[in-house]
């Protein structure tokens, strides 16, 4: 949860002013992944694939998503004081959770990742046409996790 308020700046720019953040877990007794397997169709075509990852979850039972429930609206209620607006945000926190990365068929880094070839092209001004051809010549694939939650 994040608390806030609006303040003009010296352009008479409203800006957000995060006054206090605060975050609580949701305890639970049970977990069980859910996630389909991953597939690697299409993966082959391609030496280099860029992969994206999402989390989602779901409760077990109707009593586990009454105490989540619950306890959220136990969390905002005891904060609403800290100022005019507020930001409430529920995240599925698994440990070593990455975004997105790239997978290689032949174990090799591409040559268009290779760090003094960014350092160049961002010297020379092709960051930009790098990263296109990067994407132009590496796959897409797209996973998501899935957790059910019991309590």
């Amino acid at each position: 949860m994040t608390s806030f308020h609006k303040k003009l700046d010296s352009n008479g720019d409203t800006k957000r002013k995060v006054t206090w953040e605060g975050e609580q877990d949701f305890v639970f007794s049970y977990a069980d992944d859910i996630t389909d397997p991953p597939s690697d169709h299409g993966m082959e075509e391609f030496q280099h694939t860029r992969i994206k990852f999402s989390k989602t979850f779901s409760f077990a039972d109707a009593e586990t998503e009454a105490a989540f429930i619950l306890q959220k609206l136990e969390f905002i209620t005891n904060n609403l004081g800290r100022d005019e607006r507020h930001e409430v945000k529920t995240e599925l926190v698994i440990p070593g959770y990455m975004e997105s990365m790239m997978a290689t068929t032949n174990g090799r880094r591409p040559c268009l990742v290779n760090q003094e070839l960014y350092v160049l092209s961002s010297l020379l001004l092709l960051e930009l046409p790098c990263s296109f051809l990067l994407r132009l010549f590496s796959g897409k694939q797209h996973y998501q996790y899935s957790k059910i939650l019991k309590s």
